[in-house]
């Protein structure tokens, strides 16, 4: 159903009633609690893409199912020799058969949300301004829409459910294989990390890094002995400095973007989001997706709910690496 916003005072109770989903196996508390069929906001957040939640528009999202995530974490590798089968098998025989190591992940679903409220002082002061009340409600809905995808890059990075057992685990808290130390980032000192991850078998797609570690990369293009790079425009001004946008990874020649986080600290993450074949790496696995739920409060003021559901899978989690130690 279509509301009219700034009719929803005068709306009748029976019509809001008709579009409220009550579960029957469910015991309301109190009996008269009713809420709306969430409404999936994905072609808002589609649209919204914030630049400050650069892990959350590049991982892939997948749809959830049941209580928690789950998957399998290979931690073999594949290759002939690593196995110790023969890849080559004689005419008339069969081929080799070999086993790979699995261990089976979970991690329960967690809900991320923020509230709007509209009093009944607003909802009437709205009222006869260009656009009314659905202007002011959809206003605030896009700000905390905003606010849940800022919470969930955030998590992404650093969640940890054994200090908030509301939170999914992330980035941090999952990859435990490959770690490394530096304190200023150069390109040449990110090449044996490189090498690494590509000895387990991967090749990063990105390095998530502080502001900091932006400068110290630029820093060594525009140091002492370097390139030094300046753009003259028609009227003679000159722009200087620069920015990495990607590095070279010399071990297999792929570029691997560059990427400034606010909300990574000291420690940096190599990533790699999907494989050559295109299988994901990583994965937000959404129970339900980012969402609004209204509620009506007999007309004393309106309640919105942005919710979302959702999860982290490192699915190849020995193609990722954490770097600590760098500073900020």
């Amino acid at each position: 159903m279509n509301f009219d916003f700034n009719k929803l005072v005068d709306f009748p109770r029976e019509e809001l009633e008709r579009a409220v989903e009550i579960a029957s196996t469910y015991t309301w508390d109190p009996d008269s609690r009713s809420i709306f069929s969430p409404e999936n906001l994905d072609y808002k957040v589609k649209l919204l893409v914030p630049t400050d939640t650069p892990l959350r528009n590049r991982i892939p999202r997948t749809p959830g199912l049941g209580e928690a995530a789950s998957w399998l974490k290979m931690t073999s590798k594949l290759d002939p020799g690593s196995t110790g089968t023969a890849i080559f098998f004689a005419d008339g025989e069969e081929p080799g058969e070999t086993t790979q190591s699995y261990f089976a992940a979970t991690a329960p679903y967690k809900l991320l949300g923020r509230k709007v409220q509209i009093g009944l002082k607003a909802v009437r002061a709205s009222s006869g301004r260009p656009g009314g009340l659905a202007t002011m409600l959809e206003d605030r809905t896009n700000v905390k829409i905003l606010e849940v995808m800022l919470g969930e890059e955030q998590a992404i990075i650093a969640g940890d459910s054994s200090t908030n057992a509301d939170a999914f685990d992330g980035f941090y808290k999952q990859v435990t294989t490959n770690s490394g130390t530096m304190s200023l980032m150069t390109v040449s000192g990110l090449q044996p990390h490189f090498q690494t991850l590509h000895e387990a078998g991967g090749s990063p797609d990105a390095i998530v890094h502080n502001a900091r570690q932006a400068r110290a990369l630029a820093d060594e293009l525009t140091g002492s002995g370097a390139i030094q790079r300046i753009i003259l425009d028609s009227a003679g001004g000159i722009t200087s400095g620069a920015r990495v946008r990607s590095v070279i990874n010399e071990v297999d020649g792929s570029e691997v973007e560059s990427i400034v986080s606010r909300y990574v600290g000291g420690t940096a993450m190599i990533v790699q989001f999907t494989t050559p074949a295109g299988e994901n790496c990583l994965e937000m696995e959404d129970l339900l997706p980012i969402s609004q739920i209204d509620k009506d409060l007999a007309g004393v003021s309106l309640t919105r709910y942005i919710v979302e559901i959702t999860a982290l899978k490192v699915i190849h989690e020995t193609f990722q690496m954490k770097l600590a130690g760098l500073g900020t």
